[in-house]
């Protein structure tokens, strides 16, 4: 490959980044054509290539996999947090019913999670001919 395609395909790919990262955060096409040096018609068409769609998917996964791990590392503040007001006598009572409703919504929510993660792995491995009892 020659430098000037090297250096063009390296621009392409930095461009493809920056619209990713813009879509990530939110931004509307209408914004992302006026703050990258890109046409409606040239957004439209590389929205629409699979290797576009491959790399926005697999960013996207990568947002939403370092946000659930930022959850994770607050999960046990949280839980403190919540206790202290549920057994706060000088917080309202309403404070203290939203804070026990969402440790119990939590709670019921992650026993769900296991529970299906749990049945799924015992249908993976009938699947794959382990058996599974």
């Amino acid at each position: 490959m020659s430098e000037t395609a090297r250096h063009t395909t390296e621009r392409a790919r930095a461009r493809e980044q920056r619209v990713i990262g813009f879509l990530l955060a939110g931004r509307s096409l209408q914004q992302i054509i006026e703050e990258t040096p890109i046409s409606r018609t040239e957004l439209w068409r590389l929205r629409k290539r699979n290797d576009f769609q491959v790399h926005f998917t697999e960013a996207r996964a990568q947002a939403l996999d370092s946000a659930v791990n930022a959850l994770h590392d607050g999960a046990v503040v949280f839980v403190q947090t919540l206790r202290e007001i549920c057994q706060d006598s000088r917080a309202r009572g309403s404070e203290r019913a939203t804070a026990a409703r969402s440790g119990l919504d939590s709670l019921f929510k992650a026993t769900e999670m296991f529970n299906v993660e749990e049945r799924l792995r015992k249908l993976e491995q009938i699947a794959a001919g382990e058996g599974g009892t």
